[in-house]
């Protein structure tokens, strides 16, 4: 199955025509004027941006996530959305490598990387050290990486 028919929402969730008016006021408010500069601006196809903006489609994880860095939301947002919420705006879009702008995975790191900036130097540090803490997996096993490990933590290894 393509990541275009996958569904990330429950079935019988969500609100595609909600979703059509809010990314249509987005893509509006950022000026692209036209669909076909949307386009442009995202690695999906001029007819499933149609189908989205018309509300006649729902997309997997990655095609939403690349319209999401396009209109400048966090990931997730349209998730949201299609739940009955409203999209995060993001202060300042995520810039991304140019060839992984329709990674799924690289649009949350983006989007983290975009929250982050708008924090201090010491919250961002706390925030870093806890996903390193969660999430490093390196040659020390699975949430235990080098980084941010104190010297006596270090020693009894």
């Amino acid at each position: 199955m393509s990541d275009v028919e996958r569904d990330p929402v429950p079935a019988g969730g969500g609100d595609l025509a909600r979703l059509a008016s809010l990314v249509v006021e987005r893509r509006m408010q950022l000026g692209m004027t036209t669909r076909q500069a949307f386009s442009d601006r995202v690695a999906l196809t001029y007819r499933v941006l149609t189908d989205v903006e018309n509300g006649n489609r729902r997309l997997g994880r990655t095609a939403y996530a690349e319209i999401e860095r396009a209109l400048g939301w966090a990931w997730g947002s349209i998730a949201a959305v299609l739940s009955g919420g409203m999209p995060t705006v993001l202060d300042q879009p995520p810039d991304l490598v140019d060839g992984l702008e329709g990674d799924a995975e690289i649009a949350a790191i983006a989007t983290i990387v975009s929250v982050l900036d708008q924090h201090s130097a010491g919250e961002r540090s706390r925030i870093l050290r806890y996903i390193n803490s969660r999430y490093a997996d390196d040659e020390h096993g699975p949430g235990e990486s080098s980084f941010g490990r104190t010297e006596e933590g270090a020693r009894g290894r």
